[in-house]
């Protein structure tokens, strides 16, 4: 997940505020919870989620 972060983070540009004129990036996420069904076996939820 992090990785995605990063690159998420890599392709969002430069903002720059109204009044400071400080350059900011933003990031707007959906945060809606879903119900994912996992596997029961640990070896495959370990494949998973180091994808």
């Amino acid at each position: 997940m992090e990785k995605r972060y990063d690159k998420l983070v890599e392709s969002v540009g430069f903002l720059k505020h109204p009044i400071s004129n400080v350059l900011y990036r933003a990031i707007a996420a959906e945060s809606t919870s879903i119900d994912i069904e996992t596997p029961t076996d640990y070896q495959i939820q370990k494949k998973i989620l180091f994808l």
